[in-house]
This record gives structure tokens, sequence and C-alpha cells, in this order.
């Protein structure tokens, strides 16, 4: 984890201003993933609003619900999708009060989970979406990869994988003949750990986070195939990388991020103010015009002229969607993931 700025440091560039106003600031502090602000862009909210906002990062939902658990508590959190049914359960997420957020409304109701919801409380507000496609390195395979089961039956010579218990149990009931059937919390703990063992034996590499599945395939031996989101794909592409993007029929990883609001979090109204920002324009300008990561709103799609079709969410019922699980079932992945990553010599990756 790392933080964006020093507060201290934040606090001196105000020095220009009158004592009255830098009293006056307010703080604002986000745990999110590393990939989604840029600088320039949130010191333009923070002199809108005079805020100082602080970004600290995590590379999964996993690890952000880590976090969650510990001191000092964020005011704002991202999490997946399939994460927010159990920080809820935890007690690790307060209600947000969507009815007063502007912005929500042109969210796509089809990311707007019931799973999102306690009652008459809502706990997470979809803020992006993106796929993870299946990507091989042309210049290395002689015949297109186009399975998912190639990267475990050992189809390609050097392969990589995301390394994410949960995410893994989703992919095993993807166009495979792995021991687990389906994403459920009936999976006990031996068919885990020896679907996991089968899907790792000819994995070569795990990655955590965009950079570290980009820098798989710019290695002077680059990885033949394996999972990548789709922007990480496009911009190398973009670099003149040989890389193909592959849809196999058997289905595609969607994901969505959600804002949420750590339950001993403070900042309510710098909070919803940055969030009703994020559908106004920071959003656009920080992920979707930059990256190629979609803003699930149809007001910024309308605002900015976007092609639906091109950030795939126009066939959104082909794409996978991982689900939620029981905390004793992710608990039962997380040890089951662990062992295969022994057994297979991966654990250090």
């Amino acid at each position: 984890m790392e933080k964006r700025r020093n507060h201290l440091q934040r606090l001196q560039r105000t020095s220009t201003q009158s004592l009255s106003a830098t009293d006056s600031q307010r703080t604002l502090s986000i745990l999110d993933f590393g990939y989604v602000y840029k600088s320039e862009r949130l010191e333009r909210f923070e002199r809108q609003h005079n805020a100082v906002v602080e970004i600290e990062t995590v590379a999964n939902s996993a690890q952000a619900i880590r976090r969650l658990r510990t001191t000092p508590t964020p005011d704002l959190a991202a999490l997946g999708n399939y994460a927010v049914p159990q920080a809820v359960t935890e007690n690790l997420l307060k209600p947000i009060a969507v009815e007063e957020i502007v912005g929500y409304e042109s969210i796509f109701d089809r990311l707007k989970r019931n799973y999102f919801e306690r009652g008459t409380n809502i706990y997470a507000v979809p803020r992006s979406f993106g796929q993870t496609p299946l990507c091989y390195h042309a210049d290395r395979v002689s015949s297109p990869v186009t399975s998912w089961r190639a990267l475990w039956r050992g189809d390609v010579d050097v392969s990589m994988f995301r390394d994410d218990a949960q995410l893994a149990l989703t992919y095993a009931v993807m166009d495979s003949e792995l021991p687990v059937s389906t994403v459920s919390d009936d999976a006990n703990t031996d068919t885990l750990r020896d679907t996991f063992v089968e899907m790792l034996r000819d994995i070569t590499h795990l990655w955590q986070t965009a950079d570290g599945s980009q820098l798989l395939f710019r290695r002077l031996a680059p990885v033949d195939a394996g999972p990548m989101w789709r922007f990480t794909a496009q911009k190398l592409r973009q670099m003149g990388e040989p890389i193909r993007i592959v849809r196999p029929e058997s289905g595609v990883k969607a994901w969505f991020i959600q804002f949420v609001r750590p339950a001993q979090g403070g900042a309510d109204s710098l909070a919803k103010t940055f969030i009703e920002a994020w559908f106004d324009s920071l959003g656009w300008d920080s992920l979707m015009q930059p990256r190629g990561i979609a803003i699930p709103s149809s007001v910024v799609f309308d605002r900015y002229g976007a092609d639906m079709e091109a950030y795939g969410l126009d066939e959104f019922d082909q794409f996978i969607e991982q689900p939620p699980l029981q905390p004793e079932t992710v608990e039962r992945c997380r040890k089951a993931w662990t062992h295969a990553k022994q057994v297979t010599d991966l654990n250090n990756e």
C-alpha cells in the first residue's frame, strides 16, 4: 500500500492562501486501486473545493477488505462487486444516501445489483466497468489461443494468470474440465485444492496489478498468453506490442468497481461531492478518456459522445460476472489458493 501525497507537504502548498482558508480546508482519504487517479485532475478538484485528497492504493478487493478492518479508516473506498456483500456482512460499510447523490439515477441499472442492498439501505455506487479478455503474444505462438483451458492444459509454453483466489474459482468453471463445476458456497476444501493445483500446474507467472501483467508481456522472454485487463492490452497494442485480444466462446470476465463508504469513515459531505464530481467530469478525465475504462453512466456517454460498443457495454449479457460468496467460502478459497501456489512453486511470484 502507498499514499499519494504526504499531508504536511500538501498543506505547505497552500501557504499562499489566507490562514482562514487553510484552516477551513477539508481532507478526504480514499482507498482505491493504483491505476485510477491522475494528480492534475485531483488537484483541480482540491482547488474547487478547498480540500486535500489523500489516495491510499491496494492491488485488489481482498486487500481492500483487509485494510477496512484496520485504522485509520478511509472516508471513501473502492470495491469489486463481489466483495461488497462480504464487507456489508462484516459491518465494514455504512449505507449511502443515493437519493441525495446527483448522477446516481444515470448509472446503468444493470450494474445496480440487489446484493448491494440490505432492506432499504444501499451500500455501493457503481463507478467503473471493464473486461478481462484472453490475450496472447502473436509472435510467440504458432496458432491462435482461443480458450481458457489452453492455459491450464499447457497449450502454451509461458503463461500467466491473475493472483486472486475468488477469481480463480470463477475461471475454473469457464471452458474447463476441472474438478469444480459451479461457483458456489458448497465447494469444499479438497475440491478447491485439487482444482487450483490443476489450474496452476502449467501456469508460469501470476500477476496482481495492471502494471504487473503488462510487464510480463514486455519481458525479454515474454509470456505467450493469459488474461489481462482490456485497457492494459490496448495500451500494449498502442505501444506496438503484437498482442491479440480474444473473447472465448465460454465467456469473458466482466468487472465493475463500486464506491463504498467505510463504516467509521468521515467527511460525509466531501465524499458525496467527490462521487458527484466523478459522474460529472472527474471519472471521464481520470479513467474513461485516458484509459478506455467505462464510467457506467448514460449521462457520461451522452455528454462525451462515447460509443457503447467501444467500451463493451453493448454486449453485457455475454460477459461472466464474478458472483459474491460467503466469507467462509472466501476464506476456504484463499487457503486452497495459497496451498496450490506452494505446491506449484508459484508462491513467491
